[in-house]
Protein backbone atom coordinates (compact mmCIF):
# COMPACT_ATOMS: atom_id res chain seq x y z
CA UNK A 1 0.00 0.00 0.00
CA UNK A 2 2.52 2.47 0.71
CA UNK A 3 4.37 1.56 -2.34
CA UNK A 4 1.19 2.06 -4.49
CA UNK A 5 0.34 5.77 -2.81
CA UNK A 6 4.12 6.66 -2.93
CA UNK A 7 3.97 6.37 -6.93
CA UNK A 8 0.53 7.27 -7.49
CA UNK A 9 1.75 10.88 -5.38
CA UNK A 10 4.59 10.80 -7.33
CA UNK A 11 2.85 10.76 -10.56
CA UNK A 12 0.45 13.59 -9.55
CA UNK A 13 3.42 15.95 -8.80
CA UNK A 14 5.01 14.71 -12.36
CA UNK A 15 1.68 15.66 -14.02
CA UNK A 16 1.30 18.89 -12.02
CA UNK A 17 4.83 20.13 -12.63
CA UNK A 18 4.30 19.34 -16.36
CA UNK A 19 0.73 20.88 -16.33
CA UNK A 20 2.33 24.05 -14.61
CA UNK A 21 5.54 24.47 -16.92
CA UNK A 22 3.31 23.90 -20.39
CA UNK A 23 1.19 26.64 -18.64
CA UNK A 24 3.91 28.88 -17.84
CA UNK A 25 5.11 28.63 -21.38
CA UNK A 26 1.99 29.30 -23.04
CA UNK A 27 1.56 32.31 -20.86
CA UNK A 28 5.09 33.33 -21.59
CA UNK A 29 4.74 32.89 -25.71
CA UNK A 30 1.30 34.92 -25.87
CA UNK A 31 3.04 38.13 -23.96
CA UNK A 32 5.80 37.94 -26.06
CA UNK A 33 3.79 37.48 -29.35
CA UNK A 34 1.84 40.17 -28.12
CA UNK A 35 4.29 42.54 -28.04
CA UNK A 36 5.98 42.06 -31.36
CA UNK A 37 3.32 39.46 -33.40
CA UNK A 38 4.08 35.69 -34.58
CA UNK A 39 5.64 37.12 -37.54
CA UNK A 40 7.30 40.09 -38.86
CA UNK A 41 7.57 40.94 -42.57
CA UNK A 42 10.24 44.18 -43.05
CA UNK A 43 13.72 45.28 -44.42
CA UNK A 44 16.44 43.19 -43.55
CA UNK A 45 18.59 45.84 -42.80
CA UNK A 46 15.62 47.08 -39.82
CA UNK A 47 15.92 43.17 -37.93
CA UNK A 48 16.76 43.97 -34.27
CA UNK A 49 17.31 47.74 -34.57
CA UNK A 50 15.25 50.80 -33.48
CA UNK A 51 15.78 52.50 -36.35
CA UNK A 52 14.03 50.28 -38.68
CA UNK A 53 14.69 50.69 -42.31
CA UNK A 54 11.64 52.05 -43.72
CA UNK A 55 9.96 49.98 -46.67
CA UNK A 56 6.80 51.14 -48.63
CA UNK A 57 2.96 49.54 -48.27
CA UNK A 58 1.79 47.25 -51.33
CA UNK A 59 -1.24 45.91 -52.42
CA UNK A 60 0.17 43.15 -54.18
CA UNK A 61 2.68 42.01 -51.19
CA UNK A 62 -0.68 42.43 -48.58
CA UNK A 63 -2.94 40.28 -50.66
CA UNK A 64 0.24 37.49 -51.10
CA UNK A 65 0.72 37.57 -47.38
CA UNK A 66 -3.28 37.41 -46.51
CA UNK A 67 -3.37 34.22 -49.58
CA UNK A 68 -0.82 32.49 -47.32
CA UNK A 69 -2.28 29.01 -45.40
CA UNK A 70 -2.77 30.15 -41.79
CA UNK A 71 -2.98 33.28 -42.26
CA UNK A 72 -5.09 35.09 -39.05
CA UNK A 73 -4.58 39.27 -38.77
CA UNK A 74 -2.18 41.51 -40.33
CA UNK A 75 -1.13 45.32 -39.50
CA UNK A 76 1.59 47.68 -40.66
CA UNK A 77 3.08 49.23 -37.82
CA UNK A 78 6.39 52.45 -37.23
CA UNK A 79 9.21 52.28 -35.05
CA UNK A 80 11.08 54.95 -33.43
CA UNK A 81 13.56 55.21 -30.83
CA UNK A 82 13.34 57.88 -28.42
CA UNK A 83 13.75 59.26 -24.88
CA UNK A 84 11.06 60.19 -22.39
CA UNK A 85 11.92 62.30 -20.00
CA UNK A 86 10.25 64.55 -16.80
CA UNK A 87 11.75 66.28 -14.13
CA UNK A 88 12.91 63.32 -12.40
CA UNK A 89 14.81 61.63 -14.67
CA UNK A 90 14.77 60.34 -18.80
CA UNK A 91 14.09 56.84 -19.96
CA UNK A 92 15.15 55.19 -23.69
CA UNK A 93 12.06 53.53 -24.99
CA UNK A 94 10.90 52.72 -28.37
CA UNK A 95 7.59 54.47 -30.17
CA UNK A 96 5.53 51.60 -31.86
CA UNK A 97 3.02 53.49 -34.48
CA UNK A 98 -0.10 51.16 -34.95
CA UNK A 99 -2.95 52.20 -37.22
CA UNK A 100 -6.78 50.82 -36.92
CA UNK A 101 -5.80 47.56 -38.35
CA UNK A 102 -3.86 46.60 -35.26
CA UNK A 103 -4.93 43.78 -32.93
CA UNK A 104 -4.50 46.16 -29.53
CA UNK A 105 -6.45 42.99 -27.56
CA UNK A 106 -3.52 42.59 -25.54
CA UNK A 107 -2.20 45.84 -24.48
CA UNK A 108 -5.95 46.54 -23.77
CA UNK A 109 -6.33 42.83 -21.09
CA UNK A 110 -2.85 44.91 -19.67
CA UNK A 111 -4.20 48.13 -19.47
CA UNK A 112 -4.43 49.03 -15.40
CA UNK A 113 -5.24 52.45 -15.47
CA UNK A 114 -6.63 55.15 -18.30
CA UNK A 115 -7.73 53.71 -21.67
CA UNK A 116 -6.32 53.10 -25.09
CA UNK A 117 -4.80 55.10 -27.66
CA UNK A 118 -7.47 56.61 -30.42
CA UNK A 119 -5.65 55.55 -33.35
CA UNK A 120 -6.41 55.27 -36.96
CA UNK A 121 -9.00 57.69 -36.83
CA UNK A 122 -9.42 60.65 -38.76
CA UNK A 123 -7.99 62.95 -36.48
CA UNK A 124 -4.20 62.24 -35.43
CA UNK A 125 -4.53 62.04 -31.83
CA UNK A 126 -1.23 62.61 -29.64
CA UNK A 127 -2.37 60.06 -27.36
CA UNK A 128 0.98 57.82 -25.63
CA UNK A 129 0.25 54.39 -23.61
CA UNK A 130 3.13 54.22 -21.13
CA UNK A 131 4.39 51.19 -19.35
CA UNK A 132 3.48 51.46 -15.79
CA UNK A 133 7.15 50.98 -14.80
CA UNK A 134 8.40 53.79 -16.81
CA UNK A 135 5.68 55.75 -15.50
CA UNK A 136 6.53 54.87 -11.76
CA UNK A 137 9.86 55.40 -12.24
CA UNK A 138 9.67 58.82 -14.12
CA UNK A 139 6.35 60.23 -11.82
CA UNK A 140 4.16 60.26 -14.38
CA UNK A 141 0.18 59.60 -14.28
CA UNK A 142 -2.36 59.48 -16.77
CA UNK A 143 -3.40 62.87 -18.71
CA UNK A 144 0.30 64.12 -18.38
CA UNK A 145 1.95 65.75 -21.24
CA UNK A 146 5.12 64.04 -21.66
CA UNK A 147 8.40 65.28 -23.97
CA UNK A 148 10.03 62.80 -25.60
CA UNK A 149 13.39 63.54 -27.53
CA UNK A 150 14.41 61.68 -30.69
CA UNK A 151 18.27 62.20 -32.05
CA UNK A 152 19.13 61.40 -35.54
CA UNK A 153 22.30 60.83 -36.83
CA UNK A 154 24.34 63.92 -38.05
CA UNK A 155 21.27 66.12 -37.48
CA UNK A 156 19.41 68.09 -35.00
CA UNK A 157 17.27 66.07 -32.63
CA UNK A 158 13.32 66.16 -32.53
CA UNK A 159 11.02 66.96 -29.90
CA UNK A 160 7.70 66.33 -29.57
CA UNK A 161 5.11 65.93 -26.60
CA UNK A 162 2.71 63.46 -25.84
CA UNK A 163 -0.53 62.49 -23.62
CA UNK A 164 -0.59 59.88 -21.84
CA UNK A 165 -4.01 58.56 -22.18
CA UNK A 166 -3.04 55.13 -20.42
CA UNK A 167 -0.86 53.13 -18.43
CA UNK A 168 -0.07 49.23 -18.98
CA UNK A 169 1.50 46.12 -17.23
CA UNK A 170 1.90 42.73 -18.31
CA UNK A 171 4.09 41.45 -15.48
CA UNK A 172 7.10 41.51 -17.53
CA UNK A 173 8.83 44.91 -17.07
CA UNK A 174 11.70 43.88 -18.78
CA UNK A 175 9.76 43.93 -22.18
CA UNK A 176 7.38 46.34 -20.85
CA UNK A 177 10.02 49.13 -20.25
CA UNK A 178 11.05 49.08 -23.77
CA UNK A 179 7.65 49.92 -25.87
CA UNK A 180 4.77 52.82 -25.38
CA UNK A 181 2.09 52.89 -28.00
CA UNK A 182 0.90 56.04 -30.55
CA UNK A 183 -1.19 55.89 -33.74
CA UNK A 184 1.60 54.99 -37.08
CA UNK A 185 0.85 58.79 -38.29
CA UNK A 186 2.81 60.31 -35.23
CA UNK A 187 5.77 58.31 -36.20
CA UNK A 188 5.66 58.65 -39.84
CA UNK A 189 5.78 62.34 -39.05
CA UNK A 190 8.51 62.12 -36.83
CA UNK A 191 10.80 59.93 -38.89
CA UNK A 192 9.87 62.41 -41.92
CA UNK A 193 7.79 59.32 -43.83
CA UNK A 194 4.92 59.20 -46.22
CA UNK A 195 1.56 57.94 -44.91
CA UNK A 196 2.77 54.51 -47.17
CA UNK A 197 5.64 54.29 -45.76
CA UNK A 198 6.31 51.57 -42.43
CA UNK A 199 8.75 49.87 -40.44
CA UNK A 200 6.95 46.30 -41.76
CA UNK A 201 4.22 44.16 -41.29
CA UNK A 202 3.22 41.98 -38.55
CA UNK A 203 1.07 39.02 -39.28
CA UNK A 204 -0.61 36.81 -36.47
CA UNK A 205 -1.42 32.99 -37.19
CA UNK A 206 -4.55 31.01 -36.60
CA UNK A 207 -2.08 28.00 -35.40
CA UNK A 208 1.19 28.77 -33.02
CA UNK A 209 2.56 25.40 -33.25
CA UNK A 210 3.08 25.92 -36.90
CA UNK A 211 4.24 29.32 -36.89
CA UNK A 212 7.65 28.15 -38.59
CA UNK A 213 5.65 26.71 -41.18
CA UNK A 214 4.43 29.55 -41.59
CA UNK A 215 6.97 31.76 -42.21
CA UNK A 216 8.87 29.25 -44.50
CA UNK A 217 5.57 29.87 -46.41
CA UNK A 218 5.90 33.68 -46.19
CA UNK A 219 9.54 33.73 -47.19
Amino acid sequence: RIATISVAIGLAVMILTMAVVMGFKREISRKISGFTSHVQVTYVRGVNSLESSPIERSDSVELLLRSVEGFRSMSAYALKGGVIKSDEGVAGIVLKGVGGDYDSSFFADALVEGEMPRVGEEVRYKDLLLPKVVADRLDLAVGDRVEMLFVEEDALPHRDRFKICGLFATGMDEMDKGFALTDIRNVQRLAGWGEHTISGYEIMVEDFPRVEEFADQVN
